[in-house]
């Protein structure tokens, strides 16, 4: 049996809760809507360049965690079949709601 390491494990919850900020701020329009070079832009822009380490962390997460275990083959088969799925099934959901808006505007 394997020993649970609890601070890989808060470093990943850490990781998680940042990902979805870096996206705020990026592609949600914050840093685009402040004033370039005004206080809440530098905030920001400051507070991004911190966060844009979480995926770094989820790599070194990853080859830590994984190091020296037998390579499974069928997991990766598993994975790209479950992102394929739900790729499809936000499409179609995008695609229903685009026309739904259409037809009323």
């Amino acid at each position: 049996t394997t020993q649970r390491d609890y601070g890989i494990d808060l470093l990943r919850i850490v990781s998680m809760l940042m990902v979805p900020i870096v996206h705020i701020l990026g592609q949600g329009g914050v840093i685009s809507a402040t004033i370039p070079f005004s206080l809440q832009y530098e905030s920001a822009w400051l507070l991004e360049s911190f966060l844009l380490v979480a995926v770094n962390c989820f790599v070194l997460i990853t080859g830590y965690v994984y190091y020296g275990k037998e390579t499974k083959y069928y997991r990766l088969l598993t994975l790209w079949a479950e992102v394929l799925f739900y790729s499809i099934i936000i499409i179609i959901i995008i695609f229903i709601i685009t026309k739904m808006i259409k037809q009323y505007t």
